[in-house]
Formats: structure tokens, C-alpha cells, sequence
């Protein structure tokens, strides 16, 4: 418990996905791992078992991010402007992932509204438990209670944040009926001063439109016949 994953086979690690996919790269062969445990660097070998549950992980355990305490608004600030530009970018790589086999598909799957509310529900859950054992003493082997350092979860602030996010950018694609499908109608005006035909833009945009309910209707009846399972660690 909160020892820091620093290199993987030689290779610095900057994010879970780049993790993943040493770790699948490397099912059952031993994986050479440096660690930085209270500042300190521990160089170390573990082996990615296939034989393991999703829920166990390939290690045995389930990641989970260290979080650093911003010391003002503006490290913050920043570090806002980073994580939103990761997880853009994240997204809009999403595809080329899954069809090069780096992602499972169903790690990359949509979800809709009860889904939703399925990791809404498990985030407020389990960030309420993390607040109650950060104020339950926690009994010190002398008998007496001592207070329990374990860190609370936000888990619930990052889903509305990747919620946030994901609308936006997929919001901005190019593709009809969204903002990103009107902005491509715009171009031909700004560059050549002519406008695409209303009446064919509309058509455009409706057809657009329907496919996207189609999405939504399939994606949200998806929920209920294969409900998605999230793992916090």
C-alpha cells in the first residue's frame, strides 16, 4: 500500500494506460519494477498472471493514482488543464487502442443511463465508506485506538469530471447533429465565402440525428443485458 509504480521493464510509467499495456504485453513472463516507497527507489521483479480475475489483477492487486496536494489554486489549476487534456486525449485514442488489441473492447465500451447511475451509485458508496474509516479509530496493538491515516476517495468528483469532459469532446466531433458536424458546415463559408444549401446541411443533420438515437437506444438496452462492472481500487 502506497508504493508508487515508477519504471516497468526499464520504462518510466506516466499513465494507467501505458501500465496496461505493459502488463498485457507481458502475461506470465516476469516483469522487472522499480518502486518509490516513501521517496526511496526498490528494485523489484513481479509476474502478470493470465490466471487472474479481472477483479484480482494481473498483479494480484488493483492500481489506484497517487494524488498529489497541490500547494495552491494555481498548481491546481494546472493540474486541471493536464488531466483534462489527458483524458481528451485519451478518448479520441480510444479507437485506435481497442482495434490494435492494447484495450479490451469492453474496457472501452459505452454505457448510458443506467450505467451511469450503476458507477454513480458504486463512486458515492465507496467515497462515503473511505470518509467513515478516515474518522473510526483504528485500534493500536497496545489496545488503545490511534487514528486512522488512510486517505479518502473522490470518486465521485472524477466521474462528473470524466462525465464533463467525454460530453465535450465527443460533442465537438465531426460528425452530424453534433456542435463538432456544424463547425465542418461552417468552413466552406469562412474559406470560400459559399454556403452549403440549408435544405441538403438539414438533411445532413437529421440522418445524423437518428443515428445517434439509434446509438443511445442500443447502447442504453446494452446496460440492462450486460450490465458494466467497474473495479475501484
Amino acid at each position: 500500500t502506497n508504493d508508487i509504480i515508477y519504471k516497468m521493464n526499464g520504462e518510466l510509467i506516466t499513465s494507467d494506460t501505458q501500465m496496461r499495456t505493459i502488463t498485457q504485453d507481458n502475461l506470465d513472463t516476469e516483469v522487472g519494477i522499480v518502486l518509490l516507497r516513501d521517496g526511496e527507489e526498490i528494485t523489484t521483479t513481479a509476474t502478470p498472471l493470465s490466471s487472474r480475475s479481472v477483479e484480482e489483477g494481473a498483479f494480484g492487486f488493483m492500481p489506484g493514482y497517487a494524488y498529489d496536494k497541490a500547494p495552491s489554486f494555481i498548481k491546481s489549476f494546472g493540474y486541471g488543464v493536464q488531466m483534462t487534456a489527458y483524458h481528451a486525449r485519451e478518448l479520441l485514442l480510444l479507437p485506435g487502442r481497442i482495434i490494435s488489441g492494447n484495450i479490451a473492447p469492453e474496457e472501452g465500451r459505452f454505457i448510458g443511463f443506467k450505467g451511469i447511475f450503476d458507477i454513480f451509485k458504486r463512486s458515492v458508496t465507496t467515497d462515503i465508506e473511505s470518509r467513515s474509516n478516515v474518522s473510526a479509530p483504528a485500534p493500536s496493538s497496545g489496545g488503545a485506538s490511534s487514528p486512522n491515516t488512510e486517505e479518502p476517495t473522490y470518486f465521485t468528483l472524477l466521474m462528473i469530471a470524466n462525465l464533463t469532459i467525454t460530453l465535450g469532446v465527443f460533442n465537438l466531433l465531426p460528425f452530424p447533429a453534433l456542435d463538432g458536424g456544424r463547425i465542418v458546415f461552417l468552413l466552406p463559408e469562412l474559406l470560400f465565402r459559399k454556403r452549403v444549401s440549408p435544405r441538403v446541411e438539414g438533411v445532413i443533420h437529421f440522418v445524423g440525428f437518428m443515428l445517434l438515437m439509434g446509438l443511445m437506444v442500443y447502447i442504453n438496452v446494452l446496460d440492462f443485458i450486460n450490465p458494466v462492472t467497474v473495479n475501484f481500487p
